[in-house]
């Protein structure tokens, strides 16, 4: 708090939501605050790991070589995939393909309807961002489903069923199902369920955790990723208004004309806009992305996909598979493993036991 009202935010009370913008800043203020002469920061991109010597080489993208005891690998998802994008669009100029890339949404003109893909929290913070008088923001994906909202609601009981192997998932849903019956919110389920997370993904058979991501994973996520009560209520109202549309659609083809974009959908509507936006969050499948780090790793045996191809695999404490080299993960990295790792409590568990492990 005493940061926020330091740098301005002279409003913000102990129950408000920040940006991550504004999170951002808070955290490397706090990093250089913390790392005095301890940590060196290099400003430059690993493009790979080797094994060199009792150690490990890291190739920079500026030719240099650094020699190092372990590496840890803290990178933060893939950005987002577009594999859903017709081939008319993937290469358009009013195809914004990361909206979180620096400076992208600069261009954006003022007026025009714009398209969103994908109706989680990207698209609810963007929704924010490019409100304009008189223009609408159309916002698609195949559920047609909007993050909660946070709100106060009293805690559940904590899960107490057992966990027999092929019955964690059934018994999961049971258990959100009988809470929602008693509370009538869901939320407060899987909040209940949230510190059981790793144990319970770590239980469920491969099967479990396919039928989780086909049948349940956007209700796991839009009652764990909430809204801010703030953004709620602006979406809330821009969704009344109808500068704000909501479809349950999947975007079929595209043409475009001069600085405008056809789109027409699954349910057969066709949308004139200036620009489509890929709102469909990160994408986890490593060796599906570009990254020439994550694929030398991959073809050099140092690393392997995660359980359903999603980040990278590792041991309980962290260690990349199969192990032969001193490399480790946190972070979104090890979603494949621990499914709940991608939130700051996650994260800051994980470091602070990676550097009592490393640091010992």
């Amino acid at each position: 708090m005493a940061w926020l009202h330091d740098n301005g935010q002279t409003d913000t009370g102990p129950g408000d939501f920040v940006s991550r913008g504004l999170f951002g800043r808070y955290l490397s203020h706090t990093f250089e605050r913390a790392r005095g002469n301890r940590v060196s920061r290099v400003h430059h991109r690993a493009v790979a790991v080797r094994r060199g010597g009792d150690g490990l080489s890291v190739a920079l993208g500026n030719g240099e070589i650094a020699h190092v005891d372990a590496v840890i690998l803290a990178a933060g998802p893939n950005m987002p995939g577009a594999s859903w994008a017709p081939s008319s669009l993937r290469d358009s100029a009013l195809f914004i393909r990361d909206p979180w890339r620096q400076d992208v949404l600069e261009d954006l003109p003022d007026d025009g309807d714009l398209l969103l893909v994908g109706t989680g929290l990207t698209m609810v913070d963007l929704a924010r961002t490019l409100r304009r008088p008189g223009r609408v923001l159309h916002a698609i994906s195949r559920s047609g489903l909007l993050p909660r909202a946070h709100r106060a609601f009293p805690a559940a009981p904590p899960p107490t069923f057992a966990m027999d192997r092929g019955k964690v998932l059934e018994r999961s849903v049971r258990y959100i199902h009988d809470v929602t019956a008693q509370s009538g919110d869901a939320c407060a389920a899987v909040d209940a369920l949230r510190p059981h997370a790793a144990e319970l993904w770590a239980r469920m058979i491969a099967d479990e955790r396919a039928v989780f991501l086909r049948k349940y994973r956007r209700q796991w996520d839009v009652h764990r990723h909430r809204m801010p009560p703030q953004s709620a209520a602006q979406i809330e109202r821009d969704v009344a208004a109808g500068s704000l549309r909501i479809y349950r659609a999947a975007l079929a083809g595209t043409s475009t004309s001069g600085a405008e974009i056809r789109a027409t959908l699954s349910t057969g509507q066709v949308l004139d806009v200036g620009a489509i936006i890929n709102c469909t969050g990160p994408r986890y499948d490593i060796a599906a992305g570009a990254d020439p780090l994550w694929s030398q790793l991959l073809d050099d045996g140092l690393v392997r996909p995660g359980p359903l191809n999603l980040g990278l695999d590792t041991d309980p404490s962290g260690r990349l598979l199969p192990g032969h080299v001193p490399m480790w993960a946190l972070g979104p990295l090890r979603r494949g493993n621990l499914w709940e790792t991608t939130a700051f409590a996650e994260i800051r568990s994980q470091a602070e036991a990676l550097a009592a492990l490393i640091g010992s």
